[in-house]
């Protein structure tokens, strides 16, 4: 049976500008028979204000949801699925995802909490600036609810510059690193904006090469900041083989690695074991599939395998298969994944070395 096109899962958008559209013109293929709900925007539980969102890299189990926040007069965003319609949770059931009726939600683009980042989205959109989602916005389109206030967003390397310019002319202006020890290439190789004027919400412009793919390897979707344009998200092996990769650039015990090994977890427990998407740790993920019986998790782990094994993941040397599939296996695997010998400084243990899956 022949994949859908993206564009006959969603329903129609107000048209967007001429410049928004230019931006985004990239011919892309057909959608991957691992992507094929990548223009799924999930609701968020509750309205946020910063406090929320300041916890929102605390593990699971020590997040509480402030109920006194909640205010009744607050406009609520209609859900993103028509009604009547049960998301379908097994991507290859075709005829489900011909159900889905994304909402246009106006007054969702409107909150305060993002109107900044879909002010810099549109100004980057208008000067055709070509962006793809990486980091917490496709954590967002996985399940993981909790809106993102400091976006990532992957450019093309000569597109970078000029991307930057036209943030600080909309009065984005530029975060500089400064010499913070624990900045590392993939701090240092980004460019950050800040853009609500304290350095709490921001932006960060990531080069394509930094990330580890091309165009090519991306679909085209609504943007979950403004629903009129389009951008760019990453195909799932391609993202999940970039987290991959960055992993093995850091040593164990790099403070850097929390943030990658989190996007990681979720986007396994999510979307490829259809588990419960959280802000999770590979302690926190184990505990949760320990829950279950032997039988079971095997049995969601063996899926999780096929599922995997049916994406088109194009021309990749074999460790990255032989890597991928290991930590669906294994998610305590993540925390070991690395090329970069250890700190003899540091008490972290060695490495595990790399061996095929039996």
């Amino acid at each position: 049976m022949e994949i859908p096109a993206i564009e006959d899962l969603v329903a129609p958008t107000t048209p967007s500008s001429s410049g928004a559209v230019a931006a985004m013109a990239v011919s892309t293929p057909e959608v991957d028979k691992g992507y094929q709900n990548v223009d799924r925007r999930q609701e968020a539980k509750h309205h946020y204000n910063q406090h929320e969102l300041e916890a929102a890299d605390l593990p699971v189990d020590e997040l509480q949801e402030p109920e006194d926040h909640h205010e009744s007069d607050k406009p609520k965003a209609p859900k993103l699925l028509a009604d009547g319609h049960q998301d379908p949770k097994q991507h290859d059931n075709l005829d489900a995802l011909k159900l889905w009726k994304p909402l246009l939600d106006d007054e969702r683009a409107q909150r305060p909490y993002n109107i900044q980042i879909a002010t810099a989205l549109k100004a980057l959109a208008d000067s055709n600036i070509c962006l793809v989602e990486y980091g917490a916005q496709v954590q967002f389109r996985c399940g993981y609810e909790k809106v993102p206030v400091v976006v990532e967003w992957a450019v093309p390397d000569e597109q970078l510059s000029l991307a930057s310019q036209i943030l600080v002319e909309n009065h984005f202006p530029r975060l500089f690193t400064g010499a913070q020890a624990w900045f590392g290439y993939w701090e240092t190789g980004c460019l950050r904006h800040d853009l609500d004027g304290a350095g709490w919400m921001c932006a960060h412009l990531l080069p394509l090469s930094l990330v580890g793919f091309t165009l090519e390897d991306t679909s085209e979707v609504h943007s979950m900041f403004a629903l009129e344009i389009k951008i760019l998200t990453p195909k799932p092996p391609r993202y999940m083989l970039s987290l991959i990769h960055h992993l093995r650039k850091l040593r164990i015990g790099d403070a850097s690695r929390l943030r990658v090994e989190k996007d990681l977890l979720t986007f396994i427990s999510s979307y490829i074991l259809h588990g419960p998407p959280a802000n999770i740790n590979h302690e926190l993920l184990h505990r949760l599939v320990e829950q279950q019986s032997n039988e079971e998790l095997l049995a969601k782990l063996e899926e999780g395998v096929k599922f995997i094994k049916k994406w088109d993941w194009g021309n990749v040397e074999e460790t990255d298969l032989v890597l991928a599939e290991r930590v669906v296996r294994d998610c305590r695997y993540v925390g070991k994944l690395t090329d970069v010998a250890r700190d003899p400084t540091s008490p972290c243990t060695t490495p595990e070395p790399v061996s095929p899956v039996e």
